[in-house]
């Protein structure tokens, strides 16, 4: 109470112009506060939402652009090896052991879906994404398999990155 009595003692004896002052100056510190605590937050996290959009459009327009390719790669002389039922687990570790991508794996599981075909949920953790997709693009084409989902996420690190994605069989034998 004390202070407060102080405060008003101290600001009566203040002349007009200095108070004038002090209010331009509190009112800009105020809204400099906000600013800064909310206005720019979030600003920065719509140009990065933005930035994020613009990613995910170039690749969907990439992957739009060579699916036709993709299809016709894999009607032309498809001489894939057909993976017998509950083959495909064992297939996967083998082939991340031959590829050293094995200690990337951070889970590997048989994931039963509704359709009953043979699927396996994979997930990578600061996984070298050129080595990935080189033994993904070789698994796919040796194997008969679909690649029903893929998630991947960049990492700080230059060529690295987290990966999710689910196999299943195309065909059961």
């Amino acid at each position: 109470m004390i202070q407060i009595n102080e405060i008003k003692s101290w600001w009566i004896h203040l002349s007009h112009r200095e108070q004038r002052i002090l209010t331009a100056g509190g009112v800009f510190l105020i809204l400099f506060l906000l600013y800064l605590i909310i206005i720019q937050p979030v600003n920065a996290g719509l140009n990065n939402q933005i930035n994020n959009i613009d990613a995910q459009k170039k690749l969907l327009s990439w992957m739009q652009k060579n699916v036709p390719e993709l299809k016709s790669l894999r009607k032309s002389g498809d001489t894939r090896q057909t993976i017998p039922a509950g083959g495909l687990l064992s297939s996967v570790e083998q082939s991340l052991r031959q590829s050293q991508l094995s200690e990337a794996v951070t889970a590997l599981e048989k994931n039963p879906d509704e359709t009953s075909q043979e699927s396996i949920q994979l997930k990578f953790d600061k996984v070298n994404f050129d080595r990935f997709m080189t033994w993904l693009i070789n698994f796919w084409q040796t194997y008969d398999i679909n690649i029903s989902q893929i998630s991947m996420t960049r990492t700080p690190a230059a060529g690295v990155a987290q990966i999710s994605l689910s196999l299943s069989l195309l065909k059961q034998t």
